[in-house]
């Protein structure tokens, strides 16, 4: 049985991607991705709890057999900076071990993506780029980026030189 990966990008507003099998060190397209974005204005708790509560509907739904999770790390720029005083890391840390739990809780083998490894210091933009360069007329949207380059990394494709 070949692996289905699901790989996620964590937070209150996450991204997930889900390749079912396929070749390692080949840039293929996810089989399904997303986002998971929680409207209103609701408290930190509460929309982390309803993110979690739709990535284990998306768990039951998918059945990944292997997932990837990327590993916050701490940025010494402007904005990292920024994210530490506003608690934004402690939170992220949160919903990574929140979002850890779960796929425990279904019993699928997670690896850890340290941020650093898979996206190295390049802004947003240019990984949306290095993914259309890699995935032409793949048409991913918002935080779904990021775990799609969570996973292409995990299958072997480096995005950073």
């Amino acid at each position: 049985m070949r692996p289905r990966l699901l790989a996620i990008d964590p937070g209150v507003e996450s991204g997930w991607a889900c390749w079912d099998g396929g070749q390692t060190f080949i840039a293929e397209p996810p089989d399904s991705w997303g986002e998971i974005i929680i409207p209103g204005e609701l408290d930190f708790y509460t929309r982390a709890a309803a993110v979690i509560q739709q990535l284990q509907v998306l768990i039951v739904q998918l059945k990944p057999t292997v997932a990837a999770i990327e590993w916050p790390s701490y940025m010494g720029s402007e904005g990292g900076m920024k994210s530490l005083t506003s608690g934004a890391l402690v939170k992220l840390a949160y919903m990574v071990g929140r979002t850890h739990e779960l796929l425990s809780h279904y019993h699928v083998p997670t690896t850890f993506v340290p941020v650093n490894d898979w996206k190295g210091n390049a802004k947003k933009n240019v990984i949306e780029r290095r993914i259309r360069e890699r995935l032409p007329g793949c048409a991913i949207k918002g935080h779904a980026w990021d775990a799609v380059g969570i996973g292409l990394y995990v299958r072997g494709v480096r995005l950073c030189t």
